[in-house]
């Protein structure tokens, strides 16, 4: 009966996990696309022209570092809770995507 509890235990880290992977894989994506428009609304001659420079930019590297950062929280989320539980909390990303999308970039959801 102990071991039950346990992995009941182990169960909601592995979906706390998760959430808070999700969550910072989309701040990390918006913040790439923030720094993709940052580049876009610069005048011709000061934006990264070159295949890729866009990569070199603080916003858009921060971004990825974020966004790389959550797949260990995701991966240990799936080896703690069950698969059918973790994927659907993938909608969260959508939904921080709705709410905090237009606030950091600006933008009106349609």
């Amino acid at each position: 009966d102990q071991e039950d509890i346990s992995a009941a235990q182990w169960w909601y880290v592995g979906v706390a996990a998760a959430l808070f992977g999700y969550c910072i894989t989309s701040v990390g994506e918006l913040l790439q696309k923030r720094a993709q428009a940052h580049d876009a609304a610069l005048p011709p001659s000061l934006r990264a022209d070159r295949f890729g420079a866009i990569l070199l930019s603080k916003g858009w590297f921060a971004g990825y570092i974020m966004t790389l950062s959550s797949l260990p929280l995701t991966i240990t989320s799936l080896a703690l809770a069950p698969e059918s539980i973790i994927s659907p909390l993938g909608a969260v990303t959508l939904i921080m995507f709705m709410v905090v999308g237009p606030r950091l970039l600006g933008e009106k959801v349609a």
